[in-house]
C-alpha cells in the first residue's frame, strides 16, 4: 500500500514522573512535544481487533509515520486527542520504512467509556 505522508500531527510524549519518598508527593514528568509527518486512515476490522477490549468503542485512527511512535504517546488529529495503543514496526521488514500506529481516541472529562 503505498502512502502519501502528507499530514503534520503534534506528538506529545509524557516523561517518567518521580516519587519523593520524603514527601510522599508524585511528580509528573515533563512533557515533550514535536511534530511527524504521517498518513492518518480509517482502521480496518483486523486492526481494531488489535486494539484491548476496553478501547474498541473509541474513534480509532491508523497512522503510518516514518518516525517511531511509542505506547502512551499522545497524537493530536484535528483537534482531537489520541492515545497510541499499538505501534507495528515495518522499519525494518518493509520496503517502506515505516510504523503503523493504531491510536484511539482520548475520552473527554465526563465521558463514559
Amino acid at each position: 500500500m503505498p502512502f502519501t505522508y502528507n499530514e503534520t500531527l503534534s506528538v506529545t510524549r509524557k516523561a517518567v514522573g518521580s516519587f519523593n519518598t520524603a514527601t510522599g508527593i508524585y511528580s509528573d514528568g515533563a512533557d515533550t512535544v514535536f511534530s511527524i509527518t504521517a498518513s492518518v486512515q480509517p482502521v480496518s476490522g483486523k486492526q481494531l481487533e488489535r486494539l484491548a477490549e476496553n478501547r474498541r468503542e473509541r474513534d480509532a485512527k491508523a497512522i503510518y509515520t516514518q518516525t517511531e511512535l511509542k505506547n502512551n504517546d499522545f497524537v493530536t488529529i484535528d483537534s482531537d486527542v489520541y492515545e497510541v495503543d499499538v505501534v507495528e514496526d515495518f522499519s525494518r521488514h518493509s520496503f517502506l520504512k515505516h510504523y503503523e500506529v493504531i491510536a484511539t481516541r482520548k475520552k473527554d472529562e465526563g465521558q463514559r467509556l
